[in-house]
């Protein structure tokens, strides 16, 4: 059976997945396999289990820093992370 969840929240030491130097705030999961091969291997693997949430029927999978201030709660509101979406 599918995950009955509507979000499932990664947190790490970093706010998310970044690319040119800038943090993705938001992008589709076609979008985030396609940047795969150009992020590093850490972050590779916390996309790659993003990805399969999704396939499991959640509806976003936010990777975010367990650094920063109540992580969960900004998480939960999508400020300062990554929200990899299904679609």
């Amino acid at each position: 059976g599918g995950v009955k969840a509507d979000k499932v929240i990664f947190l790490t030491d970093v706010q998310g997945i970044i690319l040119d130097g800038k943090l993705v705030e938001k992008i589709s999961a076609a979008e985030a396999k396609n940047l795969l091969p150009k992020i590093g291997f850490g972050m590779e693997k916390k996309v790659l289990a993003a990805l399969e949430a999704l396939q499991m029927g959640v509806k976003e999978s936010i990777i975010a820093s367990g650094l920063s201030e109540n992580p969960i709660s900004t998480a939960l509101k999508g400020e300062g992370c990554t929200v990899i979406y299904s679609g």
